[in-house]
C-alpha cells in the first residue's frame, strides 16, 4: 500500500567540501510523515544523488559519551592498511532502504535476512535466543566479582568475511544515571523482524560504506 506525505521539495546546490559540490540537489520537508523512510538510503539520499561526486563512498564515526569528537566524511579515503576490516553489504528486498550486513555471532539463532546498521537506534537488537544467551553469560561473569571490583567481559560482533569487531566498554553498557548501567542490548521482538546494530555499539568506530564494492568497513577506536 502506498504511503502519502504532504510537504515541499526543492533543488539547490549543496556544497559538502570545496571539491564535492552537488548541483540541483533535491531535498524537502515533510509534514506529518507516517513512517521514517526519510532518514534511510534511497533515491533522495546524499549517497544516491551524489554517488559519482563522492565515488560511492562515505563514512562516519559516532563519538562515545566521554567527550570525544566524531566525524562524517564523503569520498574515497586513504585506507589505513591493516586496520580496516571489510564485510560484504547485503540486500534485503523487503527493506531495500536499509544497509544490511551479515552478523554471524551465535549463527544458529541469526536469520538469513541480515542485520541492519542504524545510527538512529540506540541499543543493539538481537534475536531473542541470542539476547538471552548473551544475558546469561554476562550475568554469570559479573557474579564472579564484588560490586566494588566488577570487570566488564569482552563482547565482540562477528561478521561475514572473517571480520571481528571487539566492543569497548562504552559499547557494552549504557549509562542510565546515578552510577547505574544497563546491558546495551535487547531482543528483536521489540523492533520486529530484523536484528539491528545500534549507535551505542557503533560508537568510537569508523564505519565505511563502499557502495561501489558493496562492502562495509570498520576501523575501531577512530574517535
Amino acid at each position: 500500500m502506498a504511503r502519502r506525505c504532504n510537504g515541499f521539495l526543492s533543488n539547490e546546490t549543496l556544497t559538502l567540501t570545496p571539491s564535492i559540490v552537488l548541483e540541483d540537489f533535491m531535498f524537502g520537508c515533510g509534514s506529518r510523515p507516517r513512517d521514517r523512510d526519510y532518514h534511510r538510503r534511497g533515491s533522495l539520499s546524499i549517497a544516491s544523488q551524489g554517488y559519482s561526486s563522492i565515488n560511492g563512498t562515505f563514512s562516519y564515526c559516532l563519538p562515545s559519551l566521554n567527550g570525544n569528537t566524531g566525524f562524517l566524511t564523503f569520498g574515497s579515503q586513504q585506507e589505513q592498511s591493516g586496520l580496516v576490516q571489510f564485510t560484504p553489504m547485503l540486500h534485503n528486498l523487503t527493506a531495500p532502504s536499509y544497509y544490511f550486513v551479515d552478523l554471524i555471532g551465535l549463527s544458529s539463532v541469526f536469520r538469513d535476512v541480515g542485520t541492519v546498521l542504524d545510527t538512529g537506534t540506540v541499543v543493539t537488537y538481537l534475536p531473542e535466543a541470542a539476547y538471552l544467551a548473551l544475558g546469561r553469560e554476562f550475568d554469570a561473569w559479573v557474579r564472579r566479582y564484588a560490586a566494588s571490583e566488577i570487570k566488564i567481559p569482552k563482547v565482540a560482533l562477528l561478521f561475514g568475511g572473517g571480520v571481528t569487531l571487539e566492543l569497548p566498554p562504552t559499547g557494552i553498557l549504557y549509562y542510565i544515571g546515578s552510577s547505574k548501567y544497563c546491558l546495551a542490548f535487547a531482543a528483536t521482538k521489540e523492533t520486529g523482524e530484523f536484528s539491528v546494530i545500534g549507535n551505542v555499539q557503533q560508537s568510537s568506530t569508523e564505519v565505511i560504506y563502499d557502495l561501489g564494492r558493496q562492502m562495509v568497513g570498520f576501523v575501531a577506536g577512530s574517535c
